[in-house]
């Protein structure tokens, strides 16, 4: 039984004459199967108002399912929630003389809560939630596979959990009996205390009283309740159209648990065991691997806070960067630092080629990290058994300045990570060995991929495209020249840049009338690349060319190519 005590002009459900009552008093007490609330007055004598019947569950359903939960709130949103982990939610109205109770949103079925799995668990135990005014109820969990409790926010009118967060349970408690109290406003009062057995022995008991701080300004309101489904997902069971959990959906759902059970207990080589066979048993990854389901994944394998000697499963992480599935979004775009916190640097390297929203901020904070490591002495081509593998400078530039970022905020960047002179001479230094050669060595490499039909993969080259390179030059000088300037040991290594880029201006200059005579077969090889027409065999492009040589021979076009063959 329980019973919620409101001021009279507090509670917006009741009718406007009935304002001349101090206090209304809501008593809840099941029966059977069914819920009975009654409504009374209380002023100067005791008014009974009536009395509504809520069913708890079918009769289909047995009699030994019982209430864990309840809460009320003055605007008379009822909510319960019972030993399935159903939790129902009602509106109560005053009729005429009548208390009408009506459901308001479809009943939540719970999941990954320790009382779910109790066969017969007393009231109270592992589970408590109390109403924060209007739909929003707050509620404290034990969770099954840990010794945590889970405090969460709901908004029941929309069905949605709205924030979460967990605190580890008291080690000289087990199982213990949790109550939830409104104290002043924006506190709430958790009472975590011993539970109470029937022994022959008394044991000592002991109560804990946490006070938790919530923002009394939080209203329910829709613009709260979007974007909330991935977060209530994992603690709601997911339902088909018929009511039944679809078999499909329950996959995910269940590696999802299975992986989180699993790092909970420190088995990170058994969580990979699971995914990686799991993912093998799927005919499509792609479909498999959708949006939400990694970013679920990652954020237990990455988690934002993570606990103490929290294990770290590289090889699921190394599994969704190759599917070519993540998302920067995913970490709250700190993927990089992230990875780079944990010491995964071969997936740093991987993300870097694999992931297209990397930010330039991050991109030149592990620059900055690497260049730090590299001038205090340390060889990075070493290998530390506690560090484990970590790129020398000169790889990890390599794969920035190949990445496609942009000129803006990569400025804005090298200014905020690398305002020393005297870090910017150590890139300087790298980029000074990329530029030369030039676009003549550029233009070398493009005609022996011509003749030999072949394209020389990005990883075989001696350093990165050229374009890019100087792009990436012009974005460190626009950025950090004065700074330069001021630097003497710099000025040695400007002038050697700049002896290697004027010739390329001349270069460059003497290449521009050739623009017009050769930009009708650059469309048409961009046309060529962005179609993705397959390599052809010798033999096809011989036939190709002698058709083309016959449609020649019917008129005279706008340019005429001769070739000679020796």
């Amino acid at each position: 039984m329980e019973t919620f005590v409101f001021p009279c002009n507090s509670c917006s459900f009741m009718q406007d004459d009935m304002n001349s009552y101090g206090k209304v008093v809501i008593t809840c007490c099941r029966v059977r199967m069914t819920l009975h609330v009654r409504l009374v007055l209380l002023g100067e004598e005791l008014v009974p108002f009536g009395t509504c019947e809520i069913p708890i569950a079918s009769s289909t359903s047995g009699t030994k399912i019982a209430i864990r939960g309840l809460s009320c709130s003055p605007s008379g949103v009822l909510s319960f929630i019972d030993s399935r982990g159903i939790w129902a939610t009602y509106q109560l109205a005053c009729q005429n003389t009548a208390l009408v109770s009506t459901p308001i949103s479809e009943n939540l079925h719970l999941q990954r809560l320790t009382i779910l799995k109790r066969q017969k668990p007393s009231a109270r135990e592992g589970i408590a939630i109390v109403s924060l005014g209007t739909s929003l109820v707050l509620l404290a969990a034990l969770v099954e596979g840990t010794q945590d409790i889970s405090l969460q926010i709901w908004d029941l009118s929309y069905g949605v959990l709205l924030t979460a967060q967990s605190m580890p349970v008291p080690s000289s408690l087990s199982l213990p009996h949790l109550s939830l109290t409104v104290a002043d406003e924006g506190q709430v009062l958790l009472t975590v205390s011993s539970p109470q057995r029937h022994e022959k022995k008394a044991s000592p008991k002991h109560s804990l009283v946490y006070i938790v701080p919530v923002d009394p300004r939080l209203k329910s309101s829709l613009a709260a309740a979007l974007g909330k489904t991935a977060l209530t997902a994992e603690w709601v069971i997911q339902k088909t159209s018929n009511g039944q959990k679809s078999e499909e959906d329950d996959g995910p759902t269940k590696i999802i648990s299975d992986i989180r059970t699993s790092l909970k207990k420190n088995h990170a080589q058994k969580a990979e065991q699971v995914f990686l066979k799991w993912l093998d048993s799927r005919s499509s990854k792609e479909a498999t691997l959708g949006h939400e389901f990694v970013k679920k994944i990652f954020n237990i394998v990455l988690p934002p806070e993570p606990p103490t000697n929290y294990p770290y499963t590289p090889r699921i992480t190394r599994c969704l960067l190759e599917n070519a599935v993540v998302s920067t979004i995913m970490l709250n775009g700190r993927l990089i630092t992230t990875l780079r916190e944990r010491g995964d640097w071969e997936n740093v390297m991987l993300a870097l080629t694999t992931v297209a929203d990397v930010s330039e901020d991050e991109l030149m904070a592990s620059a900055k990290f690497l260049i730090d490591r590299q001038c205090s002495g340390e060889n990075a081509m070493d290998v530390d058994a506690s560090e484990g593998y970590i790129p020398p400078l000169w790889s990890y530039l390599f794969a920035c300045v190949s990445y496609p970022f942009t000129a803006a905020p990569l400025r804005l960047a090298i200014r905020k990570y690398l305002p020393d002179a005297q870090d910017l001479v150590v890139i300087l230094e790298i980029l000074e060995n990329w530029i030369q050669g030039g676009t003549e060595h550029e233009l070398g490499a493009l005609l022996e991929s011509l003749a030999t039909n072949t394209q020389m993969p990005p990883s075989m080259a001696d350093s990165p495209p050229y374009p890019k390179v100087i792009t990436f030059l012009q974005a460190l000088l626009d950025a950090s020249f004065v700074a330069l300037l001021q630097y003497q040991p710099a000025h040695d290594l400007l002038r050697r840049i700049l002896s290697v880029i004027d010739p390329e201006i001349n270069f460059i200059d003497s290449l521009e009338p050739l623009r017009g005579l050769l930009e009708p077969f650059v469309k048409v090889q961009l046309l060529k690349e962005k179609t993705d027409v397959s390599k052809e065999s010798p033999a096809e492009w011989r036939r190709r060319k002698k058709q083309l040589e016959q449609r020649t021979g019917l008129g005279v076009g706008l340019y005429r190519l001769e070739e000679l063959a020796i």
